[in-house]
């Protein structure tokens, strides 16, 4: 009996049998499924922010322009009840992939581990992707006639006001804040080193073209808003007034208030909004070994 094989498969009397993928494989490809959708979640939520603060920069802006105002703002659409379940599976996609990535040791492109701080970080951007499924959650049991909590406001203040409390609060608060700002200088050196580029290395030149200009300005605005809000969490600290906390919605707000405000502003809205699409060509187009 003749026995051929082929790329394909197995070949025996004319029947074909396709030799399953091994367990890890499947498993990466699910990994990395995960990855695509939660990373186009997060930049669908980060236009939706950069569009809340154009409105603060030169209008009322009486939404909140933080993740979850973008959430509140996807609720309020004709069909807010089925994009709010979609951005709520997005963001599940978001958090387990974060997860998953800190759990393997934080790996970047080709397999090398990113430390201990990288992982750290990744654990901690699981968290924060778990806090907007669960508020986006919440929306959406609401919207299905559910009775639940969906306030989100003054949460930054609650919890600087509790941290103060505890001995040593202070010193906690403030290193909270050093943390932040040196989140803010992550951003910026991404910006200015250009360190997203590698994750794009396989990407042809005209397409490296655009998503160039989109990380710089998106990573700057970042770290322009982490700043502002570092700094204010330090003050926070110092004058032992959680009051002066204040979130990305709050920070935002700060900027417009200062000399020449609404203009500063709206080049940090278009940043976030930059940053948004570069995250939705991020997901199609990252490589496979940085997923």
């Amino acid at each position: 009996m003749s026995r051929r094989r082929t790329w394909r498969g197995n070949y025996r009397n004319g029947a074909t049998f396709r030799r399953r993928p091994p367990h890890g494989a499947t498993k990466a490809e699910t990994v990395n499924l995960f990855g695509r959708v939660g990373i186009a979640t997060s930049g669908i939520v980060h236009l939706i922010v950069g569009l809340l603060a154009i409105q603060i920069a030169f209008g009322p802006g009486d939404q909140r322009a933080d993740h979850h105002g973008a959430i509140d703002a996807v609720a309020h659409q004709s069909a807010g009840k089925v994009l709010l379940v979609l951005l709520v599976i997005g963001l599940v996609f978001l958090t387990i992939w974060y997860a998953s990535k800190a759990y393997r040791g934080g790996r970047v492109g080709d397999g090398h581990s990113g430390g201990t701080k990288t992982r750290l970080g990744l654990a901690a951007m699981s968290v924060f992707a778990a806090t907007l499924a669960v508020a986006a959650g919440k929306l959406a049991l609401s919207a299905y006639g559910t009775p639940v909590d969906t306030s989100s406001g003054g949460k930054e203040q609650q919890a600087v006001d509790r941290v103060l409390e505890w001995p040593a609060g202070q010193l906690l608060v403030i290193a909270a804040a050093l943390g932040l700002a040196y989140w803010g200088y992550k951003m910026m050196m991404r910006a200015v080193d250009h360190e997203f580029r590698e994750q794009f290395r396989q990407l042809p030149k005209h397409r490296r073209r655009i998503i160039d200009p989109l990380g710089q300005a998106g990573f700057a605005a970042q770290a322009v808003v982490r700043w502002v809000a570092a700094w204010f969490l330090f003050k926070a600290a110092i004058d032992h007034d959680p009051d002066q906390a204040v979130g990305l919605d709050g920070a935002l707000r700060e900027i417009v208030d200062e000399p020449y405000g609404p203009w500063l502003l709206l080049l940090v809205a278009l940043g976030m909004a930059a940053f948004g699409i570069f995250r939705l060509f991020d997901s199609a187009w990252r490589s496979r070994s940085f997923l």
